[in-house]
């Protein structure tokens, strides 16, 4: 009897996670995520000077399964091999390298509604950073939607990326 209670409990869970694990009604086709990446001049910096810091940026479809393939992997890795597993798709930044003090921005399509849940950037600054950001249309510091436009800007530190007005990571 306590056995069928607690299968019963877990299957309550599961459906709730099943629902809120789908895309973001937030993001609809057509929808521009844009991504501004800001560098600060210290970026990298690991005693001897600043340095160009290698990224990638991403629109997520599967958080779970995007997260479990770890930062380094996100970074380095190779995008066909994340991109075939439906969990995200890269963004076209014109290159993955981004220097002390440098601003870039990239701008990316959504193609279905409700698929895009989050955008990530991963680092390597020294160490694997992975930042995800939902795309809940909440307005927080660094996250705006502007009509059909996500706009994100995201502030590269030392050691760290945040969201723009984060006090907290910056």
């Amino acid at each position: 009897m306590k056995l069928r209670a607690t299968v019963g409990s877990l299957l309550v869970l599961a459906s709730g996670m099943t629902v809120s694990a789908c895309g973001s009604p937030c993001v609809t086709k057509g929808d521009q995520i844009s991504v501004e990446l800001i560098a600060s001049k210290n970026l990298n910096n690991t005693g001897s000077g600043a340095q160009q810091a290698p990224f990638r940026l991403w629109a997520v479809t599967k958080a779970g399964v995007f997260k479990s393939l770890g930062a380094e992997q996100l970074c380095r890795g190779k995008v066909d091999l994340v991109e075939a597993q439906n969990a995200a798709k890269a963004f076209a930044t014109g290159g993955n390298w981004i220097a002390p003090g440098a601003k870039l921005k990239a701008v990316h399509e959504a193609e279905v509604d409700g698929a895009i849940t989050h955008v990530a950037i991963a680092m390597m600054i020294p160490q694997a950073v992975l930042l995800m950001i939902p795309l809940d249309c909440n307005e927080r510091d660094g996250y705006v939607k502007d009509d059909n436009t996500h706009k994100i800007r995201l502030v590269v530190g030392k050691k760290n990326v945040a969201l723009a007005g984060d006090k907290s990571k910056e």
